[in-house]
């Protein structure tokens, strides 16, 4: 089965995991230090805070102020992005998105409300928001804190107009520790309070002066970050190579590939679009039985999940509808051979409608 997504590691992250165990000291310490000042270098930000996760990122950074009014978030994302600002009691506002699947600057406009505190833009699939420098100035004319959910984005450009981003380095992400994530800011003061925050609060060994928990990431993890930074160009060339020959190639009635970005596109995911006419769910099951492994990023807007189905009735983000109904993530990964990605545009490619049909 060719998967959709894998980690990369090479002989280099086993070495250096291996060498942190070795050493007794696997707990947050000098790797993780290292870590966040080359990780702090490679996005332009002064400081880079290592958690244990994307989603610590996101709670440190909501934590951080204790901030508890509105909360913008797009309907259309991963739900962590809405769910760790309403564990938190935040009001959510259910934003809708543009063609290219990110936050809308406009239907932000008409929804801010005086009340409305966060903002949050996500940089989905790996493409930076079309938006984001309206979206940032729009919170600075209105004094609301923008936090950039960049988990699927470790790009250079990708903490530009913020005043957060939050990163994930979960185990199929761009690049990756594992589980993990990070923070950054060029705050000195939000730094300094969220350092506190992922460490139960502390100001120093056993003196707590704010509310928080453990989220810190450990030595172990941080040493495989560092290796793996260092791969981020070469990791960035390869899923770029792959997306270009996708885009470039593919060439079917029934699913529609993007054009391919040079620039701005880290292709975490490799996104088409499903003709509406043909059952996603029998397209799937087609390239499934010829092993190829896909994925829908994401199936419905979050104010259709359970959780806030109830609370948010009446919520209305029309672009968010159509993309849950039509998006198909396709494998992008470096561990992909020329032979996977040639087959697979030639299967997508030689796909007819009874072949679907007969699913």
């Amino acid at each position: 089965m060719i998967k959709v997504a894998q980690p990369f590691f090479g002989k280099e992250e086993q070495e250096a995991a291996a060498r942190v165990i070795a050493s007794g000291n696997v707990s947050a310490g000098i790797e993780v230090k290292k870590f966040e000042e080359a990780f702090a270098k490679h996005v332009h930000k002064k400081h880079a805070i290592a958690v244990s996760s994307g989603t610590s990122a996101l709670m440190a950074a909501i934590m951080c102020r204790n901030r508890k009014g509105d909360t913008m978030v797009p309907a259309f994302s991963f739900p962590a992005t809405a769910l760790v600002p309403d564990l938190f009691g935040n009001n959510l506002i259910f934003v809708d998105i543009t063609s290219n699947f990110c936050m809308s600057h406009d239907d932000m406009l008409e929804k801010i409300t005086p009340t409305t505190e966060v903002a949050i833009p996500v940089h989905l699939y790996g493409r930076r928001c079309d938006e984001i420098s309206e979206i940032y100035e729009t919170c600075m004319d209105y004094g609301i804190t923008c936090i950039t959910d960049s988990c699927q984005a470790p790009a250079p450009w990708s903490a530009d107009y913020t005043d957060i981003a939050c990163y994930s380095f979960y185990a199929t992400k761009n690049i990756t520790t594992g589980e993990g994530g990070m923070i950054v800011t060029n705050d000195d003061s939000l730094a300094n309070e969220m350092r506190m925050i992922i460490n139960h609060g502390q100001s120093k060994k056993y003196y707590h002066v704010i509310n928080g928990i453990n989220m810190r990431m450990t030595d172990i993890a941080a040493a495989i970050g560092s290796v793996q930074l260092t791969k981020y160009e070469s990791i960035q060339k390869t899923r770029h190579k792959i997306a270009k020959y996708y885009s470039d190639n593919i060439e079917s009635d029934f699913i529609r590939a993007p054009q391919y970005e040079s620039t701005y596109h880290e292709y975490h995911l490799y996104t088409v679009l499903n003709n509406i006419g043909i059952s996603r769910e029998r397209m799937q099951r087609y390239l499934q039985k010829r092993d190829i492994e896909t994925s829908v990023h994401y199936p419905y807007p979050i104010y259709k999940q359970p959780i806030f189905r109830r609370s948010y009735l009446g919520t209305e983000c029309p672009i968010t509808e159509i993309a849950c109904s039509v998006v198909l993530s396709l494998p992008c990964h470096p561990n992909l051979t020329e032979d996977q990605i040639e087959y697979i545009v030639e299967t997508i490619n030689n796909i007819t409608r009874d072949d679907v049909l007969d699913v």
